[in-house]
């Protein structure tokens, strides 16, 4: 198994090394661009506030079996942060 990886991995180099050195280059120009320019992309196209689990754990369980569970799964799946709640707070 090892030999047909290690095969792969030759054939594929050279052009994986040439890609991340394209890609550090346009992002290095991207970067310089914005300063340049003063401006950057509004975060809100990029970041997602998140509150709660995405998608809700009941849209994967919508009826879970509760039987015969190790101890720490009667802990809830998703424990907001100190963040998550002052996020919470101030869109209120």
């Amino acid at each position: 198994m090892e030999e047909p990886l290690q095969a792969a991995v030759a054939e594929v180099e050279e052009q994986e090394d040439e890609h991340l050195k394209w890609a550090g280059e346009t992002l290095t120009k991207m970067c310089l661009q914005m300063v340049n320019e003063q401006r950057a992309p509004d975060p809100e196209r990029w970041q997602t506030v998140m509150t709660g689990p995405v998608p809700p754990i009941e849209m994967f369980h919508p009826s879970p079996f509760t039987e015969g569970l190790l101890d720490g799964s009667r802990f809830p799946h998703w424990v907001e942060t100190p963040i998550t709640r002052s996020v919470a707070a101030s869109n209120r």
